[in-house]
C-alpha cells in the first residue's frame, strides 16, 4: 500500500503535476517492463532441465491462464464491455499477482528452493500465455467492426521482443555476465513498485466513485478472488492429484488465489486501453485479497 499512497499524495499535494501519469506509464511499459520480462525468462537459477522436469506444473499453469482468459472473454461479452475495457477485464482475470504476492508466501510455506522455482515457472507460464494468445485475443476483441482483429506485427511489442531474446539465449545455453545481468535484474524489480506508484497516481487523477456505481468491478472481484480460485481448487483435487504432487497443487492454488497483476496497468495505457478501469480492478483486488486468499485456502482444505 505504501507505494500507492506515495503516488496518490505526490499528485494530490501537487508536488508532481498530474501530467506525470503519461511519461510514467511510458517508462514502465517501454523500458522497465521489458527488462523485467527479459530477466524472468533468462533467470540463471532456472535451467532448461529444471523447466523440463517441472513441465506438468508449467503446462497446468499455462492451461489455467488460457481457461481464465476464455471465461473472462465470455463474461466481458455478457457485460457488453467496450473495446477499451473488455481486454482489460479478461486479461486481468487471467493474469494474477503470482510473483510479488505469491513469492513470499510460497517461499515461507514450501522453502526457498521449491518456492522460488515454482513461482518462477508459474510466472513464466503466465507470460507465455499472455504474450501469445493474450495479445491475439486482445486484438480480436478490440477490433473495429469490419476490420481484422489481429496483425502479426502487433505481437512484436518491446515486451515480446525482450522475451524472445531471453528464450534464444536460454536455449542456446548462453548467460549474461553478472556485470550486465545484475543491474538489469535490479532495474526490472523496480517495475512492480513503480507500477504501484502509478496506480496511486491513477487514483489521484480518477473519479473512483464510479467503482461503487459499476457492476463490472464487483463481478470481476467475485470471479477473480472467489469463483475462479474455487473452480481451480476443485479441478486440482479431482484431476491434479493424478499427475501433480501435493506441494505443487498447493503452490498453484496460492498463486491463482492472488489479486490481479500489478505491472500490466501502464501497458494498457500505452496501447490505448482503459487504464483507469485497470487501476480500479487492480487496486480493489489487492485490498480484498488480504481476506479472500486465506478464505480460499481454508475452503480448499475442506475438499
Amino acid at each position: 500500500c505504501i507505494p500507492i499512497v506515495i503516488g496518490f499524495v505526490v499528485v494530490k499535494t501537487k508536488y508532481l503535476d498530474a501530467g506525470v501519469r503519461d511519461p510514467l506509464s511510458k517508462i514502465i511499459a517501454r523500458v522497465l517492463f521489458p527488462i523485467l520480462m527479459f530477466c524472468i525468462f533468462l533467470n540463471p537459477d532456472i535451467s532448461v532441465g529444471q523447466i523440463w522436469d517441472s513441465r506438468y506444473l508449467l503446462l497446468t499453469a499455462v492451461g489455467w491462464v488460457v481457461v481464465s482468459f476464455l471465461i473472462g472473454i465470455a463474461a466481458a461479452k455478457l457485460l457488453k464491455l467496450d473495446r477499451r475495457r473488455g481486454p482489460v477485464f479478461f486479461i486481468l482475470l487471467g493474469m494474477s499477482n503470482v510473483t510479488y504476492m505469491g513469492l513470499p508466501l510460497c517461499v515461507a510455506l514450501f522453502g526457498e528452493q521449491l518456492g522460488q522455482l515454482g513461482v518462477a515457472l508459474v510466472s513464466l507460464a503466465g507470460h507465455i500465455a499472455m504474450w501469445t494468445l493474450g495479445v491475439y485475443l486482445m486484438g480480436r476483441y478490440s477490433a473495429e467492426p469490419g476490420k481484422k482483429g489481429f496483425r502479426l506485427k502487433a505481437a512484436f511489442t518491446p515486451v515480446t521482443v525482450a522475451i524472445l531474446a531471453a528464450i534464444v539465449l536460454k536455449v542456446a545455453g548462453l548467460r549474461l555476465p553478472d556485470l550486465v545481468y545484475a543491474p538489469l535484474h535490479t532495474l526490472g524489480n523496480v517495475t512492480p513498485q513503480l507500477a504501484l506508484v502509478y496506480i496511486g497516481v491513477i487514483i489521484a487523477t480518477s473519479d473512483f466513485s464510479v467503482v461503487y456505481k459499476s457492476r463490472e468491478v464487483p463481478i470481476f472481484l467475485c470471479m477473480k478472488l472467489l469463483l475462479l480460485p474455487l473452480l481451480f481448487g476443485l479441478v486440482m483435487n479431482l484431476l491434479g492429484r493424478l499427475y501433480l504432487p501435493e506441494d505443487y497443487r498447493q503452490l498453484l492454488m496460492i498463486e491463482y488465489s492472488t489479486s490481479a497483476m500489478i505491472s500490466l496497468t501502464p501497458f494498457f495505457r500505452e496501447y490505448g486501453y482503459d487504464d483507469d478501469f485497470a487501476g480500479q480492478l487492480v487496486f480493489t483486488s489487492i485490498a480484498l485479497n488480504i481476506a479472500t486468499l486465506p478464505l480460499i485456502m481454508f475452503v480448499n482444505s475442506l475438499y
